[in-house]
């Protein structure tokens, strides 16, 4: 906890470090659909929430040696939502959570099948936008977030953490392309794990935009991992989403093959306190 305490500090020092010049957008901005993140915060007087509702099912493709050992099948099903709160125009606090309504986890061969349900992770991050995008020099912020865990069943001895380098580069008057790398601690595992998402929107309409990203884990052997999502404002504040996306991945070499498929659809909502300057 104390060193979590202090990657907090350090944060929130560079980002008064690094006073980027940002500007308030004037329509919601959420971090949905999808799994890339974007460089810049909500600003300054903004209050936002991202909901989304969840169904996730992973097969595992597994050799003899591990059948009835390892899980053969999961599925989830549960909401998760993130409250994104801004203390300057390019900080913003972030707390968040995932509970699960149902969770499945099946085993081969006589192991024993378990189920669980209730909040599986209680998230604090933070999050500090400290460059503008100069030509091709994109746009760049750094988030940290602890995942505290949740129930009985989804219990923690030592919270995990995840530090992320978020990049935002606009292409031509229309398309954005959002890339993070993410390094996260699982204490519990003595564990360290790499991230990379690459992820494009493009606007159909003025309301409508698609998103289309690549992610996976450094780690793994990646196959695929790709993902297709659209969302649709409406006004200002509001936003509606709907995504999919599909994985397939060697996490245990020659014995375990993952295929993992995802759907959600979401809301998110903004309240603007500002007081604009004259």
């Amino acid at each position: 906890m104390i060193r979590i305490k202090y990657i907090l500090t350090i944060v929130f020092t560079i980002s008064i470090c690094f006073e980027a010049n940002a500007q308030f957008a004037e329509r919601i901005a959420s971090g949905r659909p999808g799994n890339a993140n974007g460089a810049f915060s909500v600003g300054k007087g903004v209050y936002q929430v991202q909901f989304g509702q969840n169904f996730i099912s992973t097969n595992n493709d597994l050799s003899d040696s591990y059948k009835g050992n390892f899980p053969s099948n999961r599925t989830f099903s549960g909401p998760d939502v993130m409250f994104r709160i801004g203390l300057k125009e390019t900080v913003e606090l972030r707390l968040g959570g995932v509970y699960s309504i149902s969770e499945e986890v099946k085993f081969d061969q006589g192991g024993q099948n378990q189920s669980f349900s209730g909040f599986s992770n209680l998230l604090l991050g933070i999050r500090s936008t400290l460059f503008m995008q100069k030509g091709i020099l994109p746009a760049t912020a750094i988030q940290f977030t602890t995942d505290f865990g949740g129930g009985d069943d989804y219990d923690k001895k030592l919270p995990d953490a995840a530090f992320r380098v978020n990049f935002s580069n606009r292409i031509g008057e229309k398309l954005n392309l959002n890339w993070n790398f993410i390094s996260r601690w699982i204490p519990d595992n003595a564990d360290i794990a790499g991230f990379y998402i690459f992820s494009f929107s493009y606007p159909l309409t003025n309301d409508l935009s698609m998103t289309a990203e690549a992610f996976g884990n450094i780690d793994e052997t990646t196959k695929l991992n790709t993902g297709v999502g659209f969302s649709y404002i409406l006004g200002s504040n509001l936003q509606f989403d709907l995504y999919g996306s599909y994985g397939r991945n060697e996490i245990e070499k020659g014995n375990v093959e993952r295929e993992i498929i995802n759907f959600n659809a979401g809301v998110s909502y903004r309240i603007v306190n500002r007081k604009e300057k004259d």
